[in-house]
């Protein structure tokens, strides 16, 4: 069973990570106020040209590939569904990530596995505004699917 959930849960994660790359803050989402940094640097909620993962939409995708344990939520138990969690975090401006916080609660490990990724992971080009580098929040979707027994 578990095998072949693998392999399914892989496909529909490639196809939802192409659309991952371009994604603005959800609706329900509250924006974080700007807030100071040591050496009075901001970091931004909205910005011309959002921080990305370096590669692009096709290197974020093989680095969730090798990365991402999809098989979190079944080890878990969770029910059969599609669960999109959504991360927030900030890419400083050298592309460092930091602050990554989950904006869902679905259980079942999913947040915990999304967190470990996004920690995980390399620095990321970081956002622009006004053709300069800027510490700016980030979401990101990850998405799990477990089918039915």
């Amino acid at each position: 069973m578990t095998r072949k959930l693998i392999p399914v849960c892989l496909l529909l994660l490639i196809s939802l990570i192409a659309k991952s790359q371009q994604v603005s803050p959800p609706a329900t989402v509250h924006f974080p106020a700007p807030v100071m940094l040591p050496g009075g640097d901001s970091v931004l909620s909205r910005v011309e040209v959002e921080a990305a993962f370096i590669g692009g939409p096709d290197a974020w995708r093989a680095y969730l590939i090798k990365n991402l344990d999809v098989s979190v939520p079944v080890k878990k138990g969770a029910p059969a569904g599609i669960y999109h969690t959504i991360v927030r975090f900030m890419v400083s401006k050298n592309g460092t990530v930091s602050g990554v916080k989950t904006e869902t609660n679905h259980g079942y490990g999913m947040e915990k596995e999304a967190v470990r990724i996004r920690k995980s992971g390399p620095k990321w080009q970081p956002a622009t505004q006004d053709g300069k580098a800027v510490n700016a929040y980030r979401w990101q979707p990850v998405s799990f699917r477990v089918d039915g027994k």
